[in-house]
C-alpha cells in the first residue's frame, strides 16, 4: 500500500523556493563571471604579441633552406589573432607553397639492404650403435629490419600540431621582418574653401590723371596642385590598439591662377590613423591630427604706376594652425609595396594679416586679410612598409 500523501505547509513552501531561487541567482553570477574572463583574455598581451613575432622569425629562418608552409601554416594556426596584419599576410602567402626540393642539394641514395645470412650447414651426426638421435631443425635466420629513410631536418623540425618555437637572441630574422615603418609618396589635387577666406580685395586707386572709381582686384588662386611624402610608425602593439598608426605628411602645393596674385604653400601634418580590414590584403582608415600652413603670396604690380605703391612683385608669408581630417582606403598589392587613395580636410584658424617677407610695409590693404588657406582635396600615392 502507498504511504498517504503529507500535505506540504506553507513555510515548507517557502523553503523550498529560496533554494531555487539561490541556485538561480548563483547560477547567472556563474555566467557573467565566465563572460568577462573570456572578454578579458580575448585580447592579445603584450607578452603574446612579442611570442607572434618571435615564432614568425622563426619561420623565416627557415624559409631560407626552402619553402616551410607547414611552419606558416602552424603559425596561422597559433598566432593569427596575436600578429600584426602584415604578418598574418605573409604568412597566408607562403603557406599556400608546395615544398620543392633545393637545386643545390643532391637526392639521398637509396638505402642499402643488408644481406642475409647464409644458414649453416648440418652437422652430421657420427655413426653410434644405438639408434642414432633425431636430427636438430634447421635454424631459421631471424628476419633483418630494412633501414628506415632518413626524414629532411624541414619535415621533422615543424610539425603542423605544433608552434614554431620563438627565435634565439640576436639571429637574422631574414628579409621580410616587418619592422612597423612605412613610407609613403603621393600626388595632390586641392581646392580652397570659399567661406573660409577673403576672396576678393578691391583698392580704389588715387593719384593723377586717374578716372574716379578705379579699382584694383587682389584674388588667391582658388585650385592647387603639389606632391608630399609621408613616413608612418605602427603603435598598435605599444598601444594593444591594431592597426594603428602615426604619420607624419609633408606637402608642397602650388596655385594655379590668381586674379593679381600668385601664392603657394607648405603643409606639415600630424595625423594619427585607425585601419579597419575588409579583405586579405585591403583596408579602410580615418585619421586626424593637428596641421601647419605656411602660405607664400606675391601681389603682381598695377599696369599703371601709382603714387606711393611699389613698382615691383612684393613677397608676402602666412602662417596658419588648424585641424587636418582624412579617410581611405589601402590595397597591398605585395607584402611591401601597395597603393592608397584618400580625401582630406585641412581647416585652419582665421588669422589677420599677411608679413612681408623682406621686412618692409605690406600694400595693398592684404595687412587685414583673413586668408585662412583651409582646403580640401585628394591624395593618391604608393606606399612602402618595411
Amino acid at each position: 500500500m502507498r504511504a498517504p500523501r503529507v500535505p506540504i505547509g506553507d513555510e515548507e513552501k517557502c523553503m523550498r523556493r529560496a533554494v531555487l531561487y539561490r541556485a538561480a541567482i548563483g547560477g547567472l553570477v556563474a555566467t557573467a563571471a565566465v563572460c568577462l574572463a573570456t572578454t578579458a583574455t580575448a585580447k592579445p598581451t603584450a607578452q603574446q604579441s612579442a611570442a607572434a613575432s618571435e615564432a614568425f622569425k622563426q619561420c623565416r629562418r627557415k624559409e631560407k633552406r626552402g619553402p616551410a608552409p607547414q611552419c606558416w601554416q602552424a603559425w596561422l594556426e597559433f598566432y593569427r589573432d596575436k600578429g600584426t596584419e602584415a604578418e598574418v599576410i605573409v604568412a597566408q602567402e607562403h603557406s599556400k607553397q608546395a615544398p620543392a626540393p633545393s637545386k643545390s642539394a643532391a637526392p639521398p641514395p637509396p638505402p642499402k639492404a643488408k644481406p642475409k645470412p647464409e644458414p649453416k650447414p648440418e652437422p652430421k651426426p657420427e655413426p653410434k650403435p644405438e639408434p642414432a638421435p633425431e636430427p636438430a631443425p634447421e635454424p631459421t635466420p631471424e628476419p633483418t629490419p630494412e633501414p628506415e629513410e632518413e626524414k629532411p631536418a624541414e619535415a621533422s623540425a615543424s610539425v603542423s600540431s605544433q608552434a614554431p618555437t620563438p627565435a634565439d637572441d640576436g639571429a637574422d630574422s631574414g628579409p621580410y621582418e616587418m619592422r612597423g615603418v612605412s613610407v609613403m609618396g603621393h600626388g595632390t589635387l586641392a581646392w580652397l574653401l570659399p567661406g573660409l577666406s577673403t576672396g576678393n580685395t578691391w583698392v580704389e586707386r588715387q593719384g593723377q590723371n586717374i578716372r574716379p572709381g578705379t579699382f584694383l582686384q587682389f584674388k588667391l588662386p582658388p585650385m592647387y596642385i603639389g606632391a608630399g611624402l609621408s613616413v608612418g610608425y605602427d603603435i598598435g602593439r605599444r598601444i594593444h590598439w591594431p592597426n594603428s598608426n602615426l604619420r607624419l605628411r609633408g606637402e608642397y602645393l602650388s596655385g594655379t591662377k590668381g586674379i593679381g596674385t600668385k601664392a603657394k604653400a607648405i603643409a606639415l601634418d600630424l595625423n594619427l590613423e585607425k585601419g579597419f580590414d575588409v579583405a586579405t590584403r585591403a583596408q579602410v582608415y580615418v585619421g586626424g591630427g593637428p596641421t601647419l600652413t605656411v602660405a607664400t603670396v606675391e601681389t603682381l604690380p598695377p599696369d599703371i604706376q601709382l603714387e606711393g605703391q611699389p613698382t615691383s612683385v612684393q613677397t608676402l608669408r602666412a602662417y596658419r594652425f588648424g585641424l587636418g581630417l582624412n579617410a581611405g582606403g589601402e590595397l597591398m598589392l605585395h607584402p611591401h609595396i601597395g597603393l592608397r587613395a584618400e580625401l582630406f580636410l585641412r581647416a585652419n584658424l582665421p588669422s589677420e594679416g599677411y608679413i612681408s617677407a623682406d621686412g618692409g610695409p605690406v600694400y595693398w590693404d592684404f595687412h587685414v586679410r583673413k586668408d585662412s588657406f583651409s582646403m580640401a582635396g585628394i591624395r593618391v600615392g604608393v606606399i612602402g612598409k618595411l
